[in-house]
């Protein structure tokens, strides 16, 4: 493999990294932020 497509893999995996996190920050804002999101109510 050439270094410019491992360049590359490189940099496509960053980027759907990056939009992961920004999806998974999205849903625990959504559920009361940190660290609101992670816990369970009082029985």
């Amino acid at each position: 493999m050439s270094d410019i497509a491992h360049y590359h893999k490189i940099v496509i995996s960053l980027s759907e990294t990056i939009r992961l996190m920004a999806e998974i920050d999205e849903v625990i804002e959504t559920h009361g932020g940190w660290p609101g999101a992670f816990q369970t109510p009082s029985a």
